[in-house]
């Protein structure tokens, strides 16, 4: 115990002649507490899918799982389960307003399409989708979205969202209660390794012409979200901090939207587009 201003440890001693020597324990002292156990199982998922398996992993360790650990797909499962639990799906309601920058466009005006997710044969690996499925990014102010392009100006595309959208805000976690908190110690455990999580897939990496194996993870969970069947219904996006302008607090979102002017054709129905493009403005920082 670190107590600074106990001088001549009176307050020491008084606290440990007050201990008994009864044996006391409220849980199983040879399992690990579920946030450790929920980390090991996260970095050994992550070990996986970046170097041993990318794509079928489901049964990986299922025949060595100790009784306090998580197979892969127990993991994302928990994970799923702990952001419903603690009401982390919000809804955009129409109005809300996107803002997606793009350096450029001398010589004409942009259009919607040019601020929308790129062509599939062209769209590289990001945060929350692999090369060739394509998402549509934003941010939710229009500085942050020049921050993002790494440019000190640059065109910025306001969209409005025209239906509700159902987000998981990633960006707002709850605080981990402390450990005098009124609170379940369980919630606490289970809040302390969703902030870790979160920050684990939220770490900068380097933009260049190189696969990025540190976005496999969130790739893989924002694929898993994205069809996981929660009780008020599937997500159309994800909400996260901003990497580009982490001091400040702003945030971005990414829709499970591959097209904003899809083809159309007498065989396929007609696309539902949740969003409305407004306006191209040039911003500065």
């Amino acid at each position: 115990m670190d107590l600074p201003k106990d001088f001549n440890e009176s307050l020491r001693r008084a606290i440990s002649f007050t201990l008994t020597d009864d044996i006391w324990c409220h849980r199983n002292w040879m399992s690990l507490d579920e946030d450790d156990a929920m980390r090991f199982a996260w970095d050994r998922f992550c070990n996986h899918i970046k170097h041993e398996r990318r794509f079928f992993f489901q049964n990986l360790d299922a025949e060595d799982l100790s009784h306090d650990a998580y197979s892969p797909m127990d993991l994302l499962t928990a994970i799923a389960r702990l952001v419903e639990i603690e009401d982390l799906i919000q809804t955009a309601v129409p109005g809300f307003l996107l803002y997606r920058a793009r350096p450029g466009f001398k010589g004409r005006s942009p259009t919607a399409k040019d601020f929308g997710p790129p062509p599939r044969h062209v769209c590289q690996t990001n945060r929350m989708n692999p090369a060739g499925v394509p998402m549509f990014y934003a941010a939710l102010d229009r500085r942050t979205a020049v921050y993002e392009v790494k440019e000190l100006v640059s065109r910025v595309g306001c969209f409005e969202v025209i239906r509700p959208l159902r987000l998981l805000d990633l960006s707002r976690l709850p605080d981990v209660p402390g450990i005098f908190s009124e609170e379940p110690y369980r919630r606490r455990l289970l809040l302390s390794f969703l902030h870790y999580f979160t920050n684990e897939i939220m770490q900068p990496v380097a933009r260049d012409d190189r696969v990025h194996t540190e976005y496999v993870p969130s790739q893989v969970v924002t694929e898993f979200l994205r069809d996981y069947p929660f009780e008020s219904g599937r997500l159309d996006g994800i909400v996260y901090g901003s990497v580009a302008a982490p001091k400040q607090g702003k945030r971005n979102v990414v829709l499970f939207l591959d097209d904003l002017e899809p083809e159309r054709s007498t065989y396929s129905p007609r696309a539902d587009i949740p969003l409305r493009f407004l306006r191209a403005q040039i911003v500065r920082l």
